[in-house]
């Protein structure tokens, strides 16, 4: 068996593989195949293996370059790595690995290697936690890493994001562009808000769970905020989307950048519907909003305004890197405010 770096002759067949491979999985959105492809096409395919016998390609494995708090420091992601289902569990893709880390450790400034998985399975490798990066609300178990050089940093960790959304419209643009805004995550799809979206806006509204935005708020206030949330696309070029679950398209909540008179920032703000907390939803989705605002010059700056009490979207704060602004402006006073950066 032959291991090497991938040449254009094998990208249909490492896409095949890809897919082939990962389809019985549960856990799979099949996306993977995708992934890959994009991450070549974006350069962030920093080493793409196969491994070959008698000029087939049973494995393959890439690693990207990935960020812990919002910075690159020579830190690679492993993933995704797929065998030929009639070929696993021969070794084939501990070799891929072997190879692939030999490779990254020999890069000039490499300093280590994360990935999410079992760690039965890659601790045989070396791989291991020590809690100290965080991968959305993942267990802390499961982000697993192998030190090159240095210690580990800690903080949260964020692979490199392939599915680039598209740059938000100018103002003036009309509603059909604005309409169009998708921005895609591994579990979830995120829209511009529609009608049928209301009912459980409302709903949600009316709750003793939008205390910690002012509420709880009447039907008639909730449409007016709703409207806002639309409106904020024609006004600004940015504002609220809905979120639903790639693989139902079940709608689980909403996350959107506000502005204009009621607050003094920009604000990245959240929500998830009952039954849907404690998935890590809105972290992805937060993140994913966070990433599409930063690519963009007139972003470069957001905020979070939340209530002391409100532990759960403290800790959504925290997981995307912000830091506690003690001196920002707020218009409740007992606000705290959660400062998010361009990296």
């Amino acid at each position: 068996m032959l291991i090497r770096y991938e040449t254009p002759a094998d990208i249909d067949a490492i896409h095949d593989l890809t897919s082939v491979a990962f389809k019985p999985m549960p856990y799979s959105d099949g996306t993977e195949a995708e992934i890959v492809s994009r991450l070549r096409a974006s350069g962030d395919l920093a080493i793409s293996l196969v491994a070959e016998d008698e000029g087939e390609i049973l494995g393959h494995v890439a690693f990207s370059p990935v960020t812990i708090n919002g910075v690159r420091g020579g830190w690679f992601g492993l993933g995704p790595i797929s065998v030929k289902p009639e070929r696993q569990r021969q070794g084939i893709g501990k070799a891929l690995i072997v190879r692939g880390l030999k490779l990254l450790k020999e890069r000039e400034g490499a300093t280590g290697c994360v990935l999410i998985g079992n760690p039965d399975i890659y601790s045989r490798i070396g791989f291991s936690s020590d809690g100290q990066l965080m991968y959305l609300d993942l267990d802390r178990r499961l982000v697993q890493r192998i030190v090159f050089r240095g210690t580990t940093p800690s903080g949260m960790l964020q692979f490199a994001r392939p599915l680039k959304p598209q740059t938000p419209p100018d103002r003036g643009d009309d509603m059909s562009e604005i309409g169009g805004i998708k921005i895609r995550t591994e579990r979830l799809r995120l829209r511009t808000p529609e009608m049928d979206d209301f009912a459980a806006y409302a709903e949600l509204m009316a709750s003793p769970r939008s205390g910690g935005m002012g509420g709880p708020f009447d039907r008639r206030a909730a449409w007016g905020m709703f409207c806002h949330d639309v409106a904020l696309w024609q006004l600004f070029g940015h504002g609220a989307l809905m979120v639903d679950l790639a693989e139902t398209g079940e709608c689980v909540g909403q996350v959107g950048i506000n502005h204009g008179p009621l607050f003094p920032e920009k604000e990245l703000g959240w929500l998830v519907y009952e039954g849907h907390e404690g998935r890590g939803y809105a972290t992805e989705a937060a993140m994913a909003l966070r990433d599409w605002a930063f690519a963009t010059p007139s972003l470069p700056s957001l905020v979070s305004y939340i209530a002391p009490g409100n532990a759960a979207s403290i800790a959504v704060a925290q997981r995307l890197g912000g830091r506690l602004d003690l001196t920002a402006p707020r218009t409740d006073p007992g606000d705290l405010v959660y400062r998010h950066l361009a990296a």
